[in-house]
């Protein structure tokens, strides 16, 4: 018998100051098929939520107004278990240059408005490097991990 366990992602955290950007974003990955997406615009509320609550995913906005969103990153880094994958997300081309030039420790970045097929790709392409296949012949289960 060969079973398989899903490890498709299933909560993301948004974290994003404008409104009517976060819906657009918590609409995209609705239609992926995230099974829960959290909203909030501050690092404060992202990381109140992340003391509760670990996220497989992360869309985090550079810009943020109560500080830089690089510093979320950051921080969410350094708190095991907190967040698997994260996308720094920005209007300003420039921005993105810059979060990569100073090595901010994000898995992708991406130059908003986002789309459907490219933050599906993103997502996709990192499950794909990150599972690990694991048989067992003791009990002739392979795992999917």
């Amino acid at each position: 018998m060969i079973k398989r366990r899903d490890t498709s992602p299933t909560s993301v955290l948004i974290v994003d100051p404008d409104p009517i950007s976060a819906m657009h974003t918590a609409r995209l990955v609705s239609e992926i098929g995230f099974h829960s997406a959290w909203r909030t615009a501050t690092i404060a509320g992202a990381l109140r939520v992340c003391a509760t609550t670990p996220f497989d995913v992360a869309i985090v906005e550079l810009d943020l107004g109560d500080r830089d969103g690089a510093d979320l990153i950051v921080a969410l880094r350094a708190w095991p278990g907190a967040v698997d994958y994260v996308l720094a997300v920005t209007l300003e081309r420039s921005r993105l240059q810059q979060a990569m030039k100073f090595k901010v420790p994000a898995d992708a970045f991406l130059q908003k408005p986002l789309s459907r097929h490219v933050l599906e790709t993103r997502i996709a392409l990192r499950l794909r490097r990150s599972r690990v296949v694991a048989f067992d012949p003791a009990c002739e289960e392979m795992l999917i991990d």
